[in-house]
Order: C-alpha cells, then sequence, then structure tokens
C-alpha cells in the first residue's frame, strides 16, 4: 500500500504545480487596468464616453486632441489631460451654465485630471494660456 502511495503523492504533486503555474500567470499590470472605464473620445458626433468614465484629451502647440467631442449622457467625467506641445497648456471647459472649469497650467510633458460634471448641452473646451485660444486650441464638447 505504501508504494502505490508515494507515485500518487508524486502525480499529485506534480499536478498542483502545473495548476499554480496555469493560474498564477504572469501579473503584469498593463495600461488597461488603468484605462478600466476609459472611453476613446468619438469624433464626428458619435457618443464616447458614458458617466464616470474617462476621457484623454492631449495638448499641443494650438490644438486640442480632440477637438470634436461627444459624450453619451450627463452626469460626472474625468477628463485625463497631457501637454505634449514644448509651451505652457492648460484645458478649460465652460458653457451651458456651468462655471469655468480648468486644469492647473501644464509644463511640457506635464499631465492633470480634470472632473466635470455635465448635463446634456453644448460646451466650449480651449486653452485658457496666454492667447492660445485665439490661435485656434479650442473645441466643442456635446452632451447628449
Amino acid at each position: 500500500m505504501r508504494r502505490i502511495q508515494l507515485p500518487l503523492l508524486g502525480i499529485a504533486g506534480v499536478g498542483a504545480a502545473v495548476l499554480l503555474a496555469a493560474c498564477g500567470g504572469s501579473s503584469s499590470t498593463s495600461s488597461s487596468s488603468s484605462n478600466a472605464g476609459s472611453a476613446s473620445p468619438a469624433a464626428s458626433g458619435s457618443p464616447a464616453a458614458a458617466s464616470g468614465q474617462t476621457t484623454t484629451m492631449d495638448l499641443k502647440d494650438f490644438t486640442l486632441n480632440p477637438s470634436t467631442l461627444t459624450l453619451n449622457g450627463p452626469g460626472t467625467y474625468t477628463f485625463h489631460v497631457t501637454n505634449s506641445g514644448p509651451s505652457p497648456h492648460a484645458l478649460a471647459i465652460e458653457g451651458n451654465g456651468m462655471d469655468d472649469k480648468k486644469t492647473a497650467t501644464l509644463q511640457s510633458g506635464g499631465a492633470a485630471d480634470l472632473q466635470v460634471t455635465l448635463k446634456s448641452g453644448t460646451y466650449t473646451m480651449y486653452c485658457p494660456v496666454d492667447h492660445h485660444e485665439d490661435e485656434g486650441m479650442k473645441g466643442t464638447l456635446t452632451v447628449k
């Protein structure tokens, strides 16, 4: 009986090791975990995000990317804003009865999050630094 138990224990041990290796996998935390809930900005009026989600905005001399954005439904949104241009920039959102909401001024390579509660309607997005808005650094945000 003892001879049968030892091989069975060996087989069980190898089986357990294989299961642990298969289930363990790598513990890499990819950007998908930080982007869970993020939405791709939509151009041309396609709804991009639902309330509570994150939308990424890139600021570069003298453009907003995206410059036209449609969000799917009123609610609270987080805008993850990056400055990929060489000059300082910020993102401001105003309109539809809402007081201006804006990020701090971001230096080149900087990033910030802006959380805004939006109702259905149209808003203006722009860079409030110097005369960047006059240089064309503006866009339209629509909440459906």
